[in-house]
């Protein structure tokens, strides 16, 4: 490799010491710096078990969770007002089912309005009935024109919007062996009787052509269906005027 002398720029071989066109002394020419390349930094560490482990991020198998932090429970007051919510759930359950829930003086409530408007469902679903070939059941058509006549009746005698209000005077439970009885009898219909009443119940009629109050006594029995009048009684047989 050919080398220039520096002081004079004469050519000459690279392993000449002394330039032989003026003499100058010859210094070996410095090679250049080797270019340094930094190591990039392994992206894995080794841990003390021998197994690679990332160095940056999460780790794997940990869905991104912080390793050595701890899951926080609720504390105390949380959970008691967990605690007050689900028995505030729980009273309002028992308030609902106590207003809306079936109770023993649906009957009357149905010949109420069965009475004051000929309400056919409200005349139906207050009677008690068999669903057996053993009994003629009444059709919804036949229960609607009862319903009708009932409250046509009302209004002869009492006048155009005549208005019924009842108030229960006395209410005595049917007892166990009274139930058995009447259970005893209608099992050969599929049908058994829950909870039964007697009932002393005074019925107050008003419209602007007379007033009239009424003490009568009724029976109502709770079954699968609700509560409902007697076998023996229907509301067109309470009315009587």
């Amino acid at each position: 490799m050919a080398k220039f002398c520096p002081s004079c720029g004469f050519q000459m071989q690279d392993d000449m010491g002394f330039c032989p066109n003026c003499g100058a002394p010859q210094q070996a020419q410095q090679q250049a710096p080797q270019q340094q390349f930094q190591q990039p930094q392994q992206q894995f560490q080794q841990p003390n078990n021998g197994m690679p482990q990332m160095g940056y991020g999460a780790q794997p198998g940990m869905a991104g969770v912080v390793a050595g932090k701890k899951l926080k429970l609720p504390d105390k007051k949380i959970l008691m007002l967990g605690g007050i919510a689900l028995a505030g759930i729980i009273v309002l359950i028992i308030i609902f089912s106590l207003i809306f829930g079936s109770k023993y003086s649906d009957p009357l409530d149905d010949y109420v309005k069965a009475l004051e408007n000929g309400d056919g469902k409200a005349y139906q679903h207050s009677v008690f009935e068999v669903d057996s070939p053993l009994f003629d059941k009444k059709s919804t058509l036949e229960y609607a024109e009862e319903a009708k006549e009932l409250h046509e009746d009302f209004v002869d005698d009492f006048g155009p919007g005549a208005k019924c209000t009842y108030e229960i005077l006395e209410k005595t439970k049917m007892d166990s062996t009274d139930l058995a009885k009447a259970n005893s009898i209608l099992s050969i219909v599929n049908i058994k009787i829950k909870d039964a009443y007697k009932l002393r119940v005074a019925f107050s009629y008003k419209g602007p052509d007379d007033t009239k109050t009424d003490k009568q006594t009724v029976v109502v029995l709770k079954t699968s269906d609700g509560w409902k009048f007697n076998m023996e009684t229907e509301p067109d047989d309470i009315y009587a005027y």
